[in-house]
């Protein structure tokens, strides 16, 4: 009956019901199917239930370093995913100009900066020790200045982690604008954030 309940909210939530989806949310808060911790991340980032739900919570941030603010005390896997979406949203940018500036951009190159990203995230999700030596065989294209210190952002141990994240996130901006960086790093954190934790 409870799960029936719940899929019922889900799907109402889903077509815009909001009881519905503050329901389904406080059933998977009970559950542990979504933390508290991150759900304060996600008001801090500006989703509206989130807000709601922990009674308050800024709108979403409207610049890039307000962004970076409400990463607040996180040191672990937010800072990662943001310096990979940030990659991610300036690599489509970087191409064009790369292949202008130096005359011989190549689809290797092209490919070795998108295989540097997909073991970039690919460690981020699962830090064994293959999907390390993975990420460790690749290099960013010499070019690629804004992948720079995405290998930094990506692990779990490096006491640095923000600085390397904050430093790839700017960069990327350069390459692409701040405004979708930005976009992109919200969502892939709100994602990562209303995600099951458990999972």
């Amino acid at each position: 009956m409870a799960d029936a309940r719940e899929r019922s909210w889900e799907r109402c939530a889903a077509a815009g019901d909001e009881l519905a989806a503050v329901r389904w949310a406080v059933e998977r808060l009970r559950r542990g199917a979504l933390d508290p911790r991150r759900l304060r991340l996600a008001a801090r980032l500006g989703d509206p239930l989130a807000r709601r739900l922990v009674g308050g919570g800024a709108p979403p941030p409207p610049d890039l370093e307000a962004l970076l603010r409400s990463l607040g005390r996180w040191d672990g896997t937010p800072w990662g995913r943001a310096a990979v979406a940030a990659a991610e949203a300036a690599l489509p940018h970087w191409e064009p100009r790369a292949r202008v500036a130096r005359k011989r951009s190549s689809a290797r190159e092209r490919a070795a900066a998108r295989g540097y990203l997909d073991a970039a995230r690919a460690f981020l999700a699962c830090p064994c020790p293959r999907h390390e030596g993975a990420l460790r065989a690749r290099r960013p294209p010499p070019g690629a200045r804004f992948l720079r210190g995405l290998e930094d952002a990506a692990r779990h141990e490096v006491p640095e982690r923000p600085r390397a994240a904050r430093a790839t996130i700017r960069a990327s901006a350069r390459v692409a604008g701040e405004a979708p960086v930005r976009e992109a790093v919200r969502a892939d954190l709100l994602g990562w954030a209303l995600a099951d934790p458990r999972r």
